[in-house]
């Protein structure tokens, strides 16, 4: 029987080796349940964006309400997001607007004025900025770093700073990510004092958390951020519109994030200069499949998505502990079997002891770059007469991912897992090759290529946890 066995695995190797690489694998990634994967508690209800509380049919929130679908569900991010306006009505009880208008003019006095993001982008050219982002957990994730208080934030931040980060990106939000306001006040104070002690240019500091209102954007400009993070997916477009606008006329130039195709033109409408793509679905932070689907104009498909086939893994090792043995990893994992829209093979096939690892799809990116184009938006790095600058904020991991990304037109990549998890941060940051004219043959030691093309490997004998953090090195 093992004989067998062994025979139809390796058979089944060698017929997935001899796919082209334009071949349309029909697998649809499924993940365990949220709350199964993070020790924090994902409120089950929402206030804010329920279906029930808006017109569906409105153009200013159907982006958000699942395109006109009178059946949406509240995501989970729209979850997180509604919890986190609960967080900021109470929050106002305590310090008033007032009050953070009065701080503003104080952090300005003493830190200076904010920079302006798309300026301090477009000033990199021809070297990719990088946003090197601070967070100690996060809902998928769990908790990634053991940094604590606003001293560990401030640490990180300069030695991100100090490898090359032009951008440092900090999680306030404190229920699910374990941030907080003095965490950016922490970065934005450490980063400053070395700059002007070493007589550099400082980086810019972004709040990144879940904005829909003025009162957070007064409090990002209190606690001496430069700009901040706006979610198209969880902003009513009129919303986006006057956050936009609001948080320019405090000397902050906004991110502006989207996910997927049709909220890029919400935030061209909105008055969007800086668009951040998230190569993840953040409403249920699996792979995106609406991005290669837009590729490739197959529904519900990875093209060429299966990477990674390990077998001889133990039937106790914890599937979900995986991922966090190799720091530069973006793997889905699933144990026992393949994840997939058809009924999934035999057990023979198989086997007890398999894990089907799944890239982040990192098209959604080069797709938005597309429509931009399209819509006559001048993103292009390094011309003086670019208005738009483009980013992409998730799934890079090393200097093919950069160059791709560059090739694209991106100006910017967002970086925060990995870099975190990485025991040598200056390292990681030298092997994503940020300047074009400096990239060696050696940098991409950080990590493989996760670029949407097949690769397969197999590893046997792995039994234990230890020899599976060996192989992954």
């Amino acid at each position: 029987m093992q004989r067998v066995f062994t025979q139809t695995r390796t058979a089944l190797i060698l017929l997935i080796l001899t796919l082209p690489f334009s071949t349309t694998l029909s697998f649809a990634v499924q993940t365990p349940p949220l709350n199964t994967l993070s020790p924090t508690t994902i409120p089950s209800k929402t206030v804010l964006f329920s279906s029930s509380s808006s017109s569906s049919s409105s153009s200013s929130t159907s982006h958000y309400l699942g395109h006109n679908d009178p059946t949406h569900i509240p995501s989970v991010l729209q979850n997180i997001t509604s919890l986190r306006e609960q967080d900021t009505l109470a929050a106002q009880t305590q310090i008033p607007a007032a009050t953070l208008r009065n701080q503003i003019k104080l952090t300005h006095s003493t830190l200076g004025p904010p920079l302006n993001l798309l300026d301090h982008i477009k000033s990199s050219h021809p070297v990719m900025s990088l946003a090197g982002e601070f967070k100690r957990a996060s809902p998928s994730k769990g908790v990634i770093s053991a940094a604590r208080g606003p001293e560990g934030a401030a640490a990180q931040a300069l030695k991100y700073f100090k490898a090359g980060a032009s951008v440092i990106s900090t999680l306030t939000e404190a229920t699910h990510f374990q941030g907080c306001l003095e965490d950016l006040t922490a970065v934005r104070t450490a980063t400053q004092a070395y700059a002007t002690a070493n007589n550099l240019q400082r980086p810019a500091i972004l709040r990144k958390d879940f904005i829909t209102s003025r009162y957070q954007i007064l409090e990002a400009a209190a606690a001496g951020a430069d700009t901040l993070l706006l979610i198209v997916a969880v902003t009513p477009s009129d919303v986006l519109q006057d956050l936009i606008e609001y948080s320019r006329s405090l000397g902050m130039e906004p991110l502006v994030e989207v996910h997927d195709e049709k909220e890029v033109p919400v935030a061209i409408a909105a008055g969007a200069l800086v668009i951040g793509v998230n190569n993840r679905n953040l409403h249920n932070f699996k792979v995106s499949k609406r991005a290669v689907s837009a590729s490739c104009g197959t529904s519900c498909t990875l093209r060429a998505a299966l990477l990674l086939i390990v077998f001889g893994i133990s039937d106790k090792a914890d599937p979900n502990a995986v991922p966090a043995y190799y720091p530069t990893a973006k793997l889905r994992l699933s144990y026992g079997g393949f994840c997939c829209c058809a009924p999934p093979p035999p057990p023979l096939l198989l086997g007890s002891h398999m894990c089907v690892a799944w890239q982040m799809s990192l098209t959604t990116t080069p797709v938005t770059a597309n429509l931009l184009t399209e819509a006559g938006v001048n993103f292009t790095p390094g011309d003086p007469a670019a208005t738009h600058v483009l980013c992409s904020l998730s799934g890079m991991s090393c200097s093919d991912d950069v160059a791709m990304f560059r090739d694209a037109g991106v100006s910017l990549c967002l970086i925060g897992e990995s870099l975190m998890r990485a025991v040598d941060p200056e390292a990681a940051i030298k092997a994503l090759g940020l300047d074009p004219d400096a990239v060696t043959g050696d940098d991409s030691s950080m990590g493989g290529a996760y670029t949407d093309s097949l690769k397969i490997t197999k590893v046997c004998g792995i039994t234990n946890p230890a020899d599976a953090l060996v192989a992954c090195r």
